[in-house]
């Protein structure tokens, strides 16, 4: 993820977003929406800062979805 502003190490933040296939949105899946923790965070020289998340309790429907989709791309 990058952000136009730095993010603390141990933020629980919740991320929305679409999987997506050659850069359009995945038809097939729907939004996610899933609580993260930030575990890295490091910024650049024109103030943008790149995060890395963990995501933290997933749901079993939401790894279902997820790992069906990463199938789907392998295929």
């Amino acid at each position: 993820v990058s952000l136009d502003r730095a993010l603390s190490i141990g933020s629980q933040i919740d991320l929305s977003f679409h999987l997506l296939v050659d850069g359009r949105i995945d038809e097939q899946t729907p939004r996610l929406l899933l609580p993260g923790e930030v575990v890295w965070c490091a910024g650049d020289s024109q103030g943008a800062h790149d995060i890395g998340i963990r995501f933290a309790a997933l749901q079993p429907d939401q790894n279902t979805l997820i790992e069906t989709f990463i199938t789907r791309l392998r295929e």
